[in-house]
């Protein structure tokens, strides 16, 4: 039950920050977009306290590096 609970959180998540990027729209689209990052990062490094760093390769800062940008160019599209 816990994906249900989650899924909903995520929903209005994205609402509030859809809503939010549309009363900001008088700023430039770069702010906007660090702005909206800028938010949910303490949300992410919270999740730093109940679980440890795994070991990963390189390929995976690999990949993720070619996920960032594919995502940060999307969005400024």
């Amino acid at each position: 039950m816990v994906w249900a609970f989650l899924s909903i959180l995520s929903g209005a998540g994205d609402a509030v920050a859809f809503a939010s990027m549309k009363k900001l729209n008088h700023l430039s689209t770069n702010l906007i977009l660090l702005l909206r990052h800028l938010v949910t990062l303490p949300f992410l490094l919270l999740g730093f306290l109940f679980y440890e760093i795994p070991k990963v390769s390189f390929e995976f800062y690999l990949i993720t590096l070619i996920n960032v940008i594919i995502l940060l160019i999307a969005m400024y599209l």
